[in-house]
This record gives C-alpha cells, sequence and structure tokens, in this order.
C-alpha cells in the first residue's frame, strides 16, 4: 500500500426498496458497500486517514447532477440523502476523494402510502420454491405476480385472475439466476418485497 494509507468509502443505502450493485473504480482502493434497508434515506458513510475534501454527487434518471455536497473529511463523516419526494427509478452516488472516484447506482422505489395490496413472500427452505400471500382489498379480479433479479428485471410473470386473497406457491426451478424480489400488481396498486 502507498504511503498515503487507502481509504475506505462505505455507502449505506438506506431505503425501502433499494438496490446497490458494487462498482468501484480501480483507484479507489477498499472501496466497501452495504446495503440496509428501512426508511426514505440513503446514507453515504466515508471513512479515511487523510484530511481532505471529498465530493458527493448524486446524479438523476438522465444523468443530470441533482445534488453535490463538498466535505472536509478528518477521520470520516456519515452524509445522509432524504429521497422523500423523488420518483422511483435508478441513481448514482459519486464519491471523488485524493485517490479516485466510487460510483455506485441504486435503485430507488417510492413507498405507497396506505396501500390496498398487501403481501407476505419467503422462500421454501433448500428449493427454487416461493411461497406468496397476497390480500387484495380493492377486490380487482387480476393480479400480475413478477419475480426479479438485484436489478428488478423480471425473471418470471404470471397473471392470476379472480383472486381478492390467495396463497400460492411457485415453483421457479426452471429461472436460471437468483431472485431477489416479487412485484404484485392489481392495476391500482404496486407492491415491491424483498425476498428473505
Amino acid at each position: 500500500m502507498s504511503g498515503l494509507m487507502s481509504t475506505m468509502v462505505m455507502i449505506l443505502f438506506v431505503t425501502v426498496s433499494a438496490f446497490a450493485t458494487v462498482k468501484p473504480n480501480e483507484n479507489a482502493r477498499d472501496a466497501t458497500v452495504a446495503l440496509s434497508k428501512g426508511r426514505k434515506v440513503m446514507k453515504v458513510c466515508y471513512v479515511g486517514t487523510l484530511k481532505e475534501r471529498v465530493t458527493i454527487n448524486l446524479y438523476g434518471q438522465n444523468g443530470e447532477i441533482i445534488l453535490t455536497k463538498k466535505i472536509l473529511s478528518k477521520e470520516g463523516f456519515i452524509q445522509p440523502f432524504n429521497f422523500q419526494g423523488m420518483k422511483s427509478g435508478q441513481y448514482i452516488f459519486e464519491v471523488i476523494n485524493s485517490e479516485g472516484t466510487f460510483i455506485e447506482k441504486v435503485n430507488y422505489v417510492k413507498p405507497v402510502p396506505n396501500a390496498d395490496l398487501h403481501l407476505n413472500v419467503s422462500k421454501v427452505s433448500d428449493t427454487d420454491k416461493y411461497e406468496l400471500i397476497v390480500a387484495n382489498q380493492k377486490r380487482n379480479n387480476k393480479i400480475t405476480i413478477q419475480f426479479l433479479d438485484k436489478d428488478y428485471k423480471a425473471l418470471y410473470k404470471r397473471l392470476e385472475e379472480n383472486n381478492d386473497a390467495f396463497r400460492q406457491v411457485y415453483d421457479l426451478s426452471a429461472v436460471k439466476k437468483d431472485v431477489k424480489y416479487v412485484r404484485v400488481s392489481n392495476g391500482m396498486d404496486i407492491q415491491i418485497k424483498e425476498i428473505n
């Protein structure tokens, strides 16, 4: 390691349904990313050994800079970003220090207030089967079920008809990618849930 000592950048994303993909720049050594779920806040946690100015750029869905923060770091900092009121979609965090640039893409899904669509999903242990329980208070007779990968891409889609509430086990053994989320829509509400 160089005499400057490597800097560690950690970005903690705390959102309702956000996803983070680690793609650090080779110049930004020892970059680490962790994902947590909870509120509508994403936090950039920076830990470094140098006293330096660190720039954080937040890019919107069209590549435009939404926000720039310049912070003088002595030993590190935590910078929260409130996503309340933001549209669902992909955003990019760019953290720039003296060693290089760290880029992190996140998919933010805006929470649905007072949803009339409720669901619970779980993986049946040691199988490629998933149990889904749906309660649809709108009484719409068509429910669209999608199982998604970590990038929110649909791996499996099915239309369930004449259901206000149901329980179903889906066999996804034919799907060759890891299933991460389930998306359920009744035409009015959409719910996305991480599969545990």
